[in-house]
């Protein structure tokens, strides 16, 4: 009898634990790890366009593809990479180390996609 009740509390006490950790991977794979705006200081209407995921290129929207101002990182962004066009080619530059809004330079305003990293 204590055996079994032993095993009933063990159970809910793991059921508990995974169910906790797998609300923390859900809500942090759903966060933006960027986002990017038209204004400086992120001063377009919040919250800018979110860049979904790391290592992924992001194309960004055409009001802010050729006129990207800022980039704003979120706490576990490392660094983005800028890119010239469509697609993540031709290299511009890149900003880091997150968190908070970085301001672009001449060079990489005309940005069109973005490709970010995690810190290690």
């Amino acid at each position: 009898m204590y055996l079994t009740k032993l095993f009933v509390l063990v159970s809910a006490a793991l059921g508990a634990v995974a169910q906790y950790d797998d609300f923390q991977f859900y809500n942090s794979e759903n966060e933006a790890v960027a986002y990017a705006y038209a204004r400086p200081n992120g001063g377009t209407p919040p919250p800018g366009y979110p860049i979904p995921e790391y290592d992924e290129c992001t194309n960004l929207p055409d009001h802010i593809a050729g006129n990207l101002r800022s980039l704003k990182f979120e706490s576990h962004t490392r660094h983005c990479n800028l890119y010239k066009y469509e697609g993540c080619h031709q290299h511009v530059g890149g900003y880091g180390t997150g968190p908070g809004i970085f301001n672009m330079n001449y060079w990489t305003k005309n940005t069109r996609s973005v490709k970010c990293y995690p810190k290690n």
